[in-house]
């Protein structure tokens, strides 16, 4: 019989979006199943027992697979978390709202959606506990499931410096910190309306981020 422990919330194997690859070594082309029972094994032993717990032989046992077909796959347990976790936390693809505005309100819409299903706030417990002392899950969090979501938010923002919609100084990177790292601030406060976040968020930040007016 399984020990539980107190379960870390991180993901339900069952939601679906874009996933990312990892590069795999040459061979016999890999199996798009077991892939599949690989990420979800891993995140359900890892909302199971958190990272320091979790080791690749109760994935490889969870999944029904062998350790060397996890090893093809992934460097090590911190390559396989990332990964699994990124498997659940990319954006859809972004339509174009035809303003500024209207784009950054749908990307903070959907990082909501990852920051209270996938890659949200008890991943980012985990990062805070584990990572000082697995800098390798701190590097391959960053890789696979911050950058991406970076380079998304920041190519928005600067389309819309571009544009003339922002300010021509705009300090992009710092921009996307505050609008996206206010959620954890906001559900930390227990003030309730996490709902409202993303039209909130943009109703307060949008006077300092946007073009001052022409004469």
């Amino acid at each position: 019989m399984k020990h539980r422990s107190r379960e870390l919330d991180i993901l339900d194997p069952r939601e679906t979006s874009g996933r990312q690859t990892p590069e795999v070594a040459r061979g016999r082309p890999r199996s798009a199943s077991a892939d599949r029972l690989i990420l979800d094994a891993t995140l359900t032993l890892l909302r199971r027992h958190g990272y320091l717990r979790l080791s690749i032989d109760q994935i490889a046992q969870e999944a029904g697979v062998g350790r060397a077909t996890i090893y093809r796959r992934y460097r090590g347990k911190a390559d396989l978390v990332a990964s699994a976790v990124a498997s659940r936390a990319g954006f859809l693809d972004q339509p174009d709202t035809g303003t500024t505005r209207g784009d950054l309100l749908w990307l903070l819409q959907q990082a909501q959606e990852k920051y209270d299903s996938a890659a949200g706030l008890p991943m980012a417990g985990v990062l805070l506990i584990d990572g000082p002392h697995n800098p390798e899950l701190l590097q391959a969090f960053r890789q696979r499931v911050l950058g991406p979501r970076r380079v998304r938010f920041e190519s928005v923002l600067r389309r819309g410096v571009e544009r003339g919609d922002l300010r021509p100084d705009l300090d992009v990177s710092a921009a996307m910190d505050v609008l996206t790292g206010s959620y954890y601030a906001r559900w930390l406060s227990g003030r309730g309306g996490v709902e409202r976040w993303p039209e909130e968020t943009l109703e307060l930040l949008w006077p300092a981020l946007k073009a001052p007016e022409r004469d």
